[in-house]
């Protein structure tokens, strides 16, 4: 991945990468177990190599980066994958060709905005440490959150699941 300024990270986790190590993604929580290995199968039949343990975060990279070749943005492919999946489950997600992005997708375990102090924080659960006093918000199931630095600034949106903007 080149060098950026955006980033995600995972406690007591690994991210999942595609094949080419151009998405990383973390994953809270995970897909329905049969959802998972039915994605693995799909996978491994269009050609792509999936590690010894099949992490359910590397089957979403794959996926992702999969979806980003046919569209060419982040926040959509992310938007497409998120229809696909079943399960319990927060996402975020990189991509090398968009460094200053971060693109988050719930399913289950809530995930959270908070604006403030220049910067955005997206994580899973009920509070974002170390974020500001400014805005914030919480994804709904069915949302897409869009994180972008834009030159000097930090910009976030979430999205419907047709790429409707829903906040702020």
């Amino acid at each position: 991945m080149p060098a950026g300024t955006c980033g995600i990270g995972q406690l007591g986790g690994v991210p999942g990468l595609d094949g080419a190590g151009r998405v990383a993604v973390v994953l809270a929580g995970g897909l329905e177990a049969g959802a998972g290995a039915r994605l693995r199968a799909e996978l491994r039949g269009r050609g792509h190599a999936l590690g010894a343990s099949g992490a359910d975060a590397e089957v979403v990279a794959h996926l992702v980066a999969e979806a980003f070749s046919s569209c060419g943005e982040l926040v959509e492919a992310v938007r497409q994958v998120r229809g696909a999946l079943a399960g319990e489950f927060a996402v975020l997600a990189v991509h090398a060709d968009e460094p200053d992005t971060v693109v988050g997708a719930g399913g289950g375990p809530p995930l959270v905005v908070s604006a403030g102090d220049g910067e955005v924080r997206v994580a899973s659960g009920a509070g974002v440490p170390g974020a500001g006093d400014g805005e914030s918000a919480v994804l709904g199931s069915e949302q897409v959150v869009l994180v972008r630095r834009e030159f000097d600034e930090v910009r976030w949106e979430i999205t419907d699941g047709r790429g409707a903007v829903v906040a702020p």
